[in-house]
């Protein structure tokens, strides 16, 4: 790609605390992209929430009690 259609755009301090560059550079799309990735990349943020161990009731939300069939709540029969 020519570096006269290259798209890119101004840091702004957030952009530029995330990319490690200064406040106002001038920066390419692909670049901005690489640097996000590393950044999540680098803090483990990739693998998201934890699972939460145990059931749950899908009609009213309750924990279910290990090893029942109904809900103590609703009554509801547990997948």
């Amino acid at each position: 790609m020519s570096h006269l259609n290259r798209k890119a755009i101004t840091a702004d301090e957030n952009l530029s605390k995330i990319l490690g560059v200064e406040e106002g550079s001038l920066i390419s799309y692909s670049d901005i992209l690489k640097g996000i990735h590393s950044y999540i990349k680098l803090r483990g943020l990739k693998e998201g929430p934890k699972p939460t161990l145990g059931r749950y009731c899908i009609s009213c939300g309750a924990k279910a009690s290990p090893g029942a069939k109904f809900c103590d709540a609703c009554g509801r029969e547990l997948a």
